[in-house]
Formats: structure tokens, C-alpha cells, sequence
């Protein structure tokens, strides 16, 4: 059974329960809760069995791992998916971080190498404080590409190396890889992208909720397109936001616009 989109879950259960939540120095308290639930492997870039793959959960992480030790270069690459725990939005149009996913990337060696094909990370975002919206459920598809290691930076897009399109859906640049060679990810949620937005009544005043990703921990550098590189021999952190902001009311927006009409 297909599953309801995120946006058209939000949207039923404001239209059933017109919410309406008591205003306060907090506004609401969120916690993210998410793990890996399945993932499947490409070797040699052949679609193939989850062999060599394993996923860890605790009670704030999640993580997923593959390829193979050796002894000597290459190792295990994973991904680290931690949830922040009540966060209280207690501030408008501020940034508040609800998770960060961590991709640990390791080259990835051996005869017949295993690399990550595709993840899928099911979880919510529960809130508290709030009179009927008490937690939406979120499904995040992750494609990935692990770009196969080269001598040279040229070498990274040729086709041998597999790039699959180095471009985003908007993006008419080749990308430019800063190791030998970058791996890419592309994501959904919910088949959906970011940012989304939620529209919230506190105390008869409306207000949007909005999510999105990052790359960076104040959540200035937004994902274009939904996709994002990391680098060979290093570690690249992808983090997801909550920022609260206040409707302007009709009335404050056409004053604005007199204001505006009388300043030209």
C-alpha cells in the first residue's frame, strides 16, 4: 500500500483537529527518533545482497557499516545517524539542531570490494507541549554512490569511475571532487525534499514550522537539490534543523506594503 506523503499528513491531521496550542516561554519541545531499518549493497557495481553490512542501534543512535577490514589500506566505511533529544524552541527564526548524520568514509579496498547501494533511515519527530500535533513520521531514502577511488581528480568523472551524473536536477556544473574521489548521496523524505514546512497555531496566532539540512552546524549552508559529496579519508557531517517563524498577519502586510509604496 502506498504510503501517505509527508506534506498530506500534516495537512489531514490540521484539518481534523484545527489545532490550537497555548502560548508560553517554551513553544514546543521536539525529539527526533530514527534508525536504519535496511539497507542493500552494489559490488563492482552490481546490484547485490546485503553481505558484509551491518546496522547497531542504541537509544539515540544508529549506525550502518561495509566493505571489509584489511590490513593494510582501505577498512570499513558507515554512517552515524544521531538524534537530538528535547529540544525546546523557545526562540523564533532560530536554527535548532534535531539530528546530524555522519558519514565515516573509509576506501573501500579487496578483490571484489562492497559498497552501501541504497539505506533507508524510518523514524518521527514527536513533540510536546502541543495539544494535538504529538508526532509525524518520517522515511528518508537514501541513494548512494561510492565513486570508485582514482589516481587523479579528472579521473573521478570519467565514466569508468562510474559518476552516474555528477550534476544535482538544477545543476548545470560538473561537480568538483576535493579527494580521490568524492562519494555522493541523494535522499528523499517521505519522496519528498527539504525544506518542509508546517503550519502551527500557538495561542491564535499562526506560526511555520520548517525542516531542512545542512552542512554546516549553525544550518547556514542548505543541501541543494537534496544531495550532498563527502570526501575519501575523512568524515562529513550532514545535520537536520528545526527553525520556528511567526505568520505576518494580513493586516501587518498590507501596512508593510504601504510603507514600502510610500518609500518608493
Amino acid at each position: 500500500m502506498k504510503s501517505i506523503g509527508f506534506t498530506k499528513k500534516i495537512a489531514a491531521g490540521l484539518i481534523a483537529t484545527a489545532m490550537t496550542m497555548s502560548a508560553n516561554a517554551t513553544f514546543m519541545t521536539i525529539t527526533a527518533d530514527g534508525g536504519f531499518t535496511s539497507a542493500t549493497t552494489a559490488g563492482d557495481g552490481t546490484a547485490g545482497s546485503i553481505d558484509n553490512i551491518s546496522i547497531i542501534d542504541t537509544s539515540n543512535t544508529s549506525s550502518i557499516s561495509w566493505g571489509q577490514e584489511t590490513s593494510v589500506g582501505g577498512g570499513l566505511s558507515s554512517l552515524l545517524l544521531t538524534d537530538e533529544k528535547n529540544v525546546m524552541i523557545d526562540a523564533l527564526d532560530t536554527n535548532y539542531l534535531l539530528s546530524t548524520l555522519t558519514h565515516i568514509n573509509n576506501p573501500i579496498t579487496g578483490g571484489s570490494p562492497t559498497y552501501l547501494d541504497k539505506a533507508v533511515i524510518a523514524g518521527s519527530i514527536n513533540f510536546s507541549g502541543t495539544q494535538f500535533l504529538a508526532s509525524i513520521g518520517t522515511l528518508f531514502d537514501i541513494d548512494f554512490k561510492e565513486t570508485r577511488n582514482e589516481t587523479s581528480k579528472d579521473a573521478c568523472t570519467a565514466p569508468a569511475a562510474g559518476n552516474n551524473g555528477e550534476t544535482g536536477p538544477t545543476d548545470t556544473d560538473i561537480h568538483v571532487h576535493l579527494s580521490l574521489c568524492d562519494d555522493r548521496f541523494d535522499y528523499t523524505v517521505d519522496g519528498g525534499t527539504f525544506p518542509l514546512t508546517i503550519p502551527l497555531f500557538i495561542g491564535g496566532i499562526q506560526y511555520n514550522l520548517s525542516l531542512f539540512g545542512a552542512t554546516d552546524v549553525a544550518g547556514n549552508n542548505l543541501i541543494p537539490d537534496n544531495r550532498f559529496w563527502t570526501q575519501e579519508d575523512g568524515d562529513t557531517n550532514v545535520f537536520t534543523f528545526a527553525r520556528l517563524s511567526r505568520v505576518p498577519e494580513p493586516a501587518s502586510i498590507a501596512i508593510l506594503g504601504l510603507g514600502l509604496l510610500g518609500l518608493a
